[in-house]
């Protein structure tokens, strides 16, 4: 819907105040728990990212750069200045698109929880606790900006995560800062100041896309220390005439979810965890390849596929460009439904070593994905245009027959989560293939978790020795 504003204040202010004073006992243990997990979600892709294509070098191009060393670089045994290590373990936290969904249709996590704990380093904070609080209140920010957006991704171009990862990742570090409400509220400007990301690189298979969030993560740092040195930025900078949602979305958006109210729970509850390492929009597609191999399909006696979905999954992950049914890159691979349906029905499902080199290269993959076409199913798309969509399969065979199968839920949603105990199975599958010690994995996840006692500086220390 298009806005048009009265008297209220923007709703920026509102939020910099919930980030200044809500503190960790005024926050339900549902939803401190629930950033725990997010954490712990978040910290296992980035361990595992730390070897994706692209992470190695943009290090080696920060280190180069130098700077004051005070903040943990994960897996690297290096320090950056805040605002660079939170960009390198965003990147790595996102690389390996495994990361987690929230309301909004965001990955909210990877700029909010590395821009919290490389600033929470920087500035000496020891208690986890108080790291943990500031990911809900962040998570807050970035998830309700998002959430007011009404036109997504595969409509307007803008890749939400990076935009609202910005406002979360400044909240986030201006919490660990302990800025005051004023302070606070110039840290979101000049997060809006930088505010960028869109999805070109995904159609190009560009290493760039998994930097975004890392840019937004050094974005909010470098804002939130902007402001701490008491520069100004815009106080309207959501909803003024030149504000985001006017900017950005050409004043498109739903004011309601912008503006919380004590009667809400918190979104951060809301967050899912992905059971595949690819693009969101493919996991329902991917599911329905399961299934049909699980009814004892030969891949020899297919002879097309056609699987729909909403449209804004069809524009991000299934328009017909050569890189989707060839990938060149991980990247290309992540975002492809014919890739990623064709790897599913072959293997029975998605692992990290399906976006290998070598994988990339299975004839008996890029055959069957030959054979893939996407479209936007009318139907899906009018019930679910704005969110992870469901995907609708057809299977033509060689005897004249076809087989259809529909998925409205795939495994990790909002109604079928991952189980804390799959949380930490998975977690622990990040760390062992980044070859970490399942003695250092598991010490990591029990200082996140609370179940340990320690420090920030503790946990930051083990994360920089990874693996």
């Amino acid at each position: 819907m298009s806005v048009e504003r009265d008297d209220q204040p923007d709703a920026s202010i509102a939020l910099a105040e919930m980030v200044a004073s809500t503190g960790a006992a005024d926050l339900p243990s549902a939803a401190l728990n629930a950033a725990r997990y997010d954490i712990l979600d978040t910290l296992g892709c980035g361990i595992a990212g730390r070897t994706a294509m692209g992470v190695a070098e943009v290090t080696a191009v920060l280190l180069g750069q130098g700077g004051v060393e005070g903040s943990a670089v994960w897996g690297s045994g290096s320090l950056l200045p805040a605002a660079q290590a939170a960009f390198v373990n965003g990147m790595a936290s996102h690389a390996l698109d495994y990361d987690d969904i929230h309301p909004g249709v965001t990955h909210t996590g990877v700029s909010v929880i590395p821009a919290a704990l490389a600033a929470a380093e920087a500035a000496g904070v020891t208690d986890i606790a108080e790291v943990v609080a500031a990911v809900v209140t962040a998570t807050e920010v970035a998830d309700r900006i998002a959430l007011a957006v009404t036109d997504g991704p595969g409509v307007t171009g803008w890749l939400l995560t990076p935009l609202v990862g910005y406002f979360g990742a400044a909240a986030a570090a201006a919490r660990m800062f302990g800025l005051a409400a004023d302070k606070t509220l110039n840290a979101l400007g000049f997060a809006y100041v930088q505010t960028s990301g869109n999805g070109q690189s995904t159609l190009d298979g560009a290493l760039a896309k998994r930097m975004q969030p890392g840019f937004a993560a050094r974005g909010g740092v470098f804002g939130a220390e902007l402001s701490r040195a008491g520069l100004t930025a815009p106080t309207n900078g959501l909803e003024g005439p030149r504000g985001f949602y006017n900017v950005y979305h050409r004043g498109r958006y739903d004011p309601v979810p912008l503006r919380r109210h004590d009667s809400d729970g918190w979104l951060i509850e809301r967050a899912t965890y992905k059971p595949y390492p690819c693009c969101g929009w493919t996991h329902a597609a991917l599911e329905c390849a399961v299934w049909f191999a699980e009814q004892g399909i030969a891949a020899a006696d297919i002879r097309r596929i056609e699987v729909g979905t909403n449209a804004q999954a069809y524009r991000s992950v299934g328009t017909p460009l050569p890189r989707r049914y060839n990938p060149q890159t991980p990247v290309d691979a992540q975002f492809s439904i014919p890739y990623t349906f064709a790897t599913a029905f072959v293997t029975g499902g998605i692992a990290l070593a399906d976006f290998s080199d070598a994988a990339l290269r299975r004839p008996e993959v890029l055959e069957l994905a030959a054979l893939v076409r996407a479209d936007i199913d009318p139907q899906l798309d009018a019930e679910y245009g704005r969110v992870l969509s469901p995907a609708r399969a057809v299977v033509h065979l060689a005897d004249g027959s076809t087989l259809e199968h529909v998925v409205v839920d795939p495994r990790g949603g909002e109604t079928r989560p991952l189980t804390q105990e799959q949380l930490r199975t998975k977690y622990a599958e990040c760390c062992d293939a980044a070859g970490l010690r399942t003695d250092v994995a598991d010490q990591i996840a029990e200082l996140v978790l609370g179940t340990t006692r320690g420090s920030v500086q503790e946990l930051c220390e083990l994360l920089r020795a990874a693996p």
